[in-house]
């Protein structure tokens, strides 16, 4: 049934509620191919699911219901209070051999401003429902980008003078995984040097309180 659990202090009060049922060893899973096709921003891609048994029976004639979301990286700072749209809901059944076919738009929003650089994942999430009406999920993503990289720099907007001593450049690719890399960077007008991209640097000058410039180039 379900259940609900208080606290309570001398100014402060919460609580929630959960159900509590008998648990049921599930029948089959929901999961999609690795994807190894090129493709473009605006493109709509065809990814495959696949509906199987523990055992790896396919499961025929399973109802998919499926809705697809445009989600910002989640390293990624810019526009931090956009929702995540939905760019298609559709339906499909599940055919002999247990797969099922999810459209994917690869759409970047209309306002976007020119120039500025974008990462974001367009998410599947399919729901499939058997023939004896039990429910599994699964999902998928793939990243929308117009860059094929991204760098981005650690240093704080503010710090202690004697505790700023080393900086990092990240740099990753569009799925969010770091990747190698030689960086040129400059600290104000001072010489130009190089470093590895995701290894700590040596601040190797004692900088003045006041405002300072970086510029770190990949």
């Amino acid at each position: 049934g379900r259940f609900s659990i208080y606290a309570k202090g001398e100014r402060l009060y919460g609580g929630t509620s959960l159900n509590v049922e008998q648990y049921k060893r599930p029948t089959f899973q929901v999961r999609f191919d690795a994807y190894n096709e090129n493709y473009t921003p605006g493109d709509t891609v065809k990814v495959q699911g696949r509906v199987e048994s523990y055992a790896g029976v396919p499961v025929q004639g399973a109802k998919v219901e499926y809705t697809v979301e445009r989600r910002r990286s989640i390293w990624w700072y810019w526009r931090i209070d956009e929702s995540a749209p939905t760019l298609i809901t559709d339906s499909t059944i599940t055919a002999d051999d247990g797969t099922f076919t999810a459209k994917m738009p690869m759409l970047f929003p209309d306002d976007i401003e020119p120039g500025m650089p974008l990462y974001y994942n367009v998410v599947v999430n399919a729901k499939v429902t058997d023939g004896a009406g039990e429910t599994h999920e699964g999902s998928f993503s793939l990243p929308l980008s117009n860059k094929s990289a991204i760098l981005l720099c650690n240093l704080p907007e503010k710090s202690l003078r004697n505790s700023l001593k080393t900086f990092t450049f990240t740099r990753k690719n569009i799925a969010g995984q770091n990747i190698s890399g030689t960086i040129r960077y400059q600290i104000d007008d001072n010489a130009w040097k190089t470093a590895k991209a995701n290894q700590q640097i040596t601040i190797d000058r004692k900088l003045a309180s006041g405002k300072h410039r970086i510029v770190g180039i990949c």
